[in-house]
């Protein structure tokens, strides 16, 4: 027998996504149940406080996108590739000399919200 672990009625709040995303992530962990300490268990903590943010928001405001699991992967690539992107801008960005700039010529860039 197969279930989605991932569906309403397993997800009904904030709490149960963040649970079943500290399950799927420590399912995928390559170091085992070790405990791990200092910056290491920071980027562990963001990386499961993300995905029970995509788990709830997919499950209780998005339920149609969610049923073959598309749109989830799509977010899943979208948010690797922001990250990839920023690390090799942070990259490239050290290799740079800075730039002065001329804080009065810049234009502030303001838009209308409907």
């Amino acid at each position: 027998n197969r279930i989605n672990p991932i569906q309403r009625k397993y997800i009904p709040d904030l709490s149960a996504a963040s649970e079943t995303a500290a399950t799927l992530l420590a399912s995928l962990n390559k170091g085992g149940g070790e405990k791990k300490g200092g910056s290491e268990a920071f980027f562990t903590n963001s990386a499961e406080n993300f995905l029970a943010a995509i788990i709830y928001f997919f499950v209780n405001f998005h339920p149609v996108g969610f049923k073959n699991g598309k749109k989830l992967k799509r977010y899943i690539s979208l948010a690797q590739d922001t990250a990839e992107n920023k690390e090799d801008t942070v990259t490239n960005n050290s290799n740079e000399q800075p730039q002065s700039r001329d804080a009065s010529k810049e234009q502030p860039n303001f838009q209308e919200h409907p």
